[in-house]
């Protein structure tokens, strides 16, 4: 195990301008076999690879809040558990404040897949690089396997109420299974052939799916409209209503309603006026700023568990 006395930054001194948080993430897990952490800054993206396993908060205030651990060096369970704890604390030494992209138990191996469709894996939620490179977790069994997953929730654990940047490049927990993968990901990875989508819920304790033959999104400039169609499954057609809608957060208004439906329901979405889907909405909230799905068109019913993903046909 590592010691606290033993803690250094080494620097590879290989920096990255204009890059998502997943990018610089990739890079260090794949491009270099000496990187083992990365600085990424939202604000300006910029990436710096390193070499260093583990440090305190560091009294730099430039480097503070922007440290993350790939979790490609863990080879024991007390390492995973030592390193990759999160944010800090007197026994968690990694420091983290903001979003740990954790790949830990699972790292990915080096190898770019064209899609999750080219995964091979025991495990039914493998961490996988795909083009154009971006760390996803796939799933290789619903419904015949292959499925990028690009939004999950099973808890209230990571805070889904953000802003249009942070929707635009990603964020989330991929060990807590709490996470958006990116509106620009999804972009250009749907917008290069034709994708299908399926989305799995829990609706009070019963499990439900929507499919839809063809999904994908257009590019920021046009505001990451929503292109949907060809509804099949057991949940309810609750898509359709927000199809060739823009995606709208509280900081970006986008929809038809007079006012903003991002801070009216406390969420992110293609809203119209305003859901039918509110999938990114207050975890845990009864009223309907709450993670709702229309069920069968007829009536909301909160959601204890949503994914939605997306597969090339």
């Amino acid at each position: 195990m590592v010691q606290e006395q033993n803690l250094l930054m080494l620097p590879i001194n290989v920096e990255y301008s204009d890059v998502s948080h997943l990018s610089c993430a990739s890079r260090c897990t794949t491009s270099n076999k000496t990187c083992y952490s990365y600085i990424y800054d939202g604000t300006t993206r910029h990436c710096t690879l390193g070499s260093w396993l583990v440090l305190k908060a560091p009294s730099d205030p430039v480097v503070q809040g922007k440290i993350y651990s790939t979790g490609k060096f863990c080879n024991t369970t007390s390492d995973k558990m030592f390193i990759n704890s999160g944010r800090i604390s007197s026994t968690e030494l990694f420091f983290c404040s903001g979003d740990l992209i954790d790949t830990s138990p699972h790292p990915p191996s080096s190898t770019v897949h064209e899609s999750c469709k080219d995964v091979v894996s025991p495990e039914s939620r493998p961490v996988a690089m795909v083009t154009p490179g971006c760390l996803v977790i796939c799933d290789t069994v619903t419904d015949g396997g292959g499925w990028t997953i690009f939004q999950r929730r099973v808890s209230g654990t990571v805070d889904f109420y953000r802003n249009w940047t942070e929707y635009k490049n990603g964020f989330g927990n991929f060990s807590s299974g709490n996470f958006y993968l990116g509106n620009e990901n999804i972009y250009l990875i749907t917008s290069k052939r034709q994708h299908e989508l399926r989305v799995d819920l829990t609706l009070d304790g019963v499990n439900y799916f929507a499919k839809y033959s063809s999904f994908s999104i257009t590019s920021e400039a046009d505001g990451y409209r929503l292109q949907v169609s060809g509804y099949s499954g057991t949940a309810g057609d609750s898509l359709s209503y927000h199809n060739l809608m823009m995606f709208s957060t509280y900081d970006q208004d986008n929809d038809l309603r007079g006012d903003n439906c991002a801070s009216v329901y406390h969420g992110a979405c293609w809203y119209k006026d305003c859901y039918y889907s509110n999938l990114n909405g207050d975890w845990g909230s009864t009223s309907y700023t709450g993670v709702f799905w229309k069920y069968d068109n007829r009536i909301y019913i909160k959601a204890d568990f949503s994914e939605m993903k997306y597969r090339y046909v």
